[in-house]
């Protein structure tokens, strides 16, 4: 029941982490994808990359591994958004757009997971 709990409650966080970061980068960039939700999705590739480094090289209590990685790298990245995101662009006939979103979403997410591991493994 515990890692439930820790799991709802770093989950409610990153959410809310994820919403505050899409509405404060919004002001600053008001048109086209969200570049709030690029952010949260990178940020939180790293995060979970520290987690994956550490878990190779050391011992992690698991709620914290549940909270950090299920709960609040869960709720703060988001797949969903990207992806419909990427449909307003093709529906939009935006095809350069889309992708370089999908480039910068898919590489961007991939070499701060890498880096977070890289750095988790020190």
């Amino acid at each position: 029941m515990t890692a439930w709990l820790v799991v709802g409650l770093a989950g409610a966080f990153g959410a809310m982490s994820r919403h505050a970061v899409d509405i404060g980068l919004r002001r600053w960039f008001p048109k086209g994808p969200s570049i709030g939700i690029l952010v949260a999705n990178i940020l939180g590739s790293f995060v979970l990359g520290i987690v994956v480094g550490v878990v190779a090289t050391q011992r992690l209590d698991e709620n914290l591994r549940l909270g950090v990685a299920a709960g609040f790298c869960g709720a703060f990245t988001t797949f969903s958004t990207f992806a419909a995101e990427l449909v307003d662009l093709v529906n939009d006939r935006n095809h350069r757009m889309a992708l370089q979103w999908a480039a910068l979403m898919v590489l961007g997410g991939g070499l701060a997971a890498y880096a977070g591991i890289a750095l988790g493994r020190l």
